[in-house]
């Protein structure tokens, strides 16, 4: 919810799609009146077992909470599934923001059927509340058509082989900030049941977003650690001019143990300066090459760092 972090060297969008999002109040009326819908017009899905049995695994791993009572607004009680040995909860809030949860039936790549659960953030409202100006880049079939082409050509005789893989759980890997807004229904024929999340959940926008950003972190993290120290770096600490056709930044955080010891402005300045000046090249190695300019404006930092 709310204006999420740009990602390092996205698409920007062009489009108005997440520029004008519900204001607090309008989500809040809007996730009442859809699960009010939902209440009064219960639909148990054929998969609901499946999707049951899944939650209750993933309370036991500490990813889900639950179930829990229903509000006082609620117009049905909700009840605790039998035969997994599990209570009733009372509610940590009057007002839980709720999607109800469906199943999806998919093609494995055995061939069979695949039944996996998803969630309607997008019609409770919730994926609604985002503001993003920009999209993860992912790569499509094009992509790995030319580059099979590419290396055909370069390498005529090479055996080429294509292979897949995913991330078990994927978002689900990953903590939520705030699971207040993160609760799910499930219809079962005996009742609702009410349960809320620990996680990053499929179905919303904001779990893409928050997913590609923390891999992106981690191809850097990997690079960093894997190739940090294969070619010495020359540096040149002057001013750079002329055109660029893209820019990369990160941004990042000291531990309060050290900035205490610049606590002074002039200390934290030169402290500031020092640091990006050795963090960047690090960080930014595997695309810099064994060339490159450098700006550092601050002459204490400048003479330490090259010293």
């Amino acid at each position: 919810m709310g204006d999420l972090q740009p990602g390092t060297n996205w698409y920007i969008r062009t489009d108005q799609k997440y520029l004008q999002p519900k204001s607090t109040q309008q989500f809040a009326d809007h996730n009442q009146q859809y699960v009010h819908q939902k209440l009064t017009k219960p639909r148990v899905d054929d998969h609901y077992e499946f999707m049951l049995e899944e939650i209750v695994q993933e309370v036991r791993a500490g990813r889900t909470n639950g179930p829990f009572r229903q509000p006082p607004s609620w117009p049905t009680t909700t009840i605790a599934p039998p035969g997994y040995d599990l209570t009733l909860l009372p509610l940590p809030r009057t007002e839980p923001k709720v999607a109800m949860a469906f199943s999806i039936k998919q093609t494995g790549s055995d061939g069979k059927d695949k039944i996996r659960r998803g969630e309607d953030w997008r019609r409770s409202g919730h994926n609604s509340t985002c503001i993003m100006h920009d999209q993860p880049f992912h790569h499509t079939p094009d992509h790995f058509a030319s580059l099979v082409i590419q290396t055909h050509q370069t390498h005529p005789t090479a055996d080429m082989h294509v292979w897949g893989h995913d991330h078990d759980g994927a978002y689900r890997q990953l903590p939520l900030d705030n699971p207040e807004n993160a609760y799910v229904l499930l219809h079962t024929p005996q009742g609702p049941t009410l349960w809320s999340h620990n996680v990053l959940l499929f179905g919303s926008s904001a779990s893409v977003w928050g997913y590609n950003r923390f891999g992106d972190a981690m191809v850097s993290v990997s690079r960093l650690f894997g190739k940090v120290g294969r070619a010495p770096l020359k540096a040149i600490y002057a001013r750079a001019h002329g055109e660029v056709d893209r820019a990369w930044f990160f941004q990042g955080r000291l531990p309060k143990e050290i900035l205490l010891q610049f606590s002074s402005n002039t200390a934290f300045v030169y402290l500031l300066e020092a640091w990006v000046a050795l963090l960047a090249p690090l960080v930014f190695e595997p695309l810099l090459g064994d060339f490159y300019i450098q700006c550092c404006d601050n002459e204490a930092a400048r003479h330490a760092i090259i010293k």
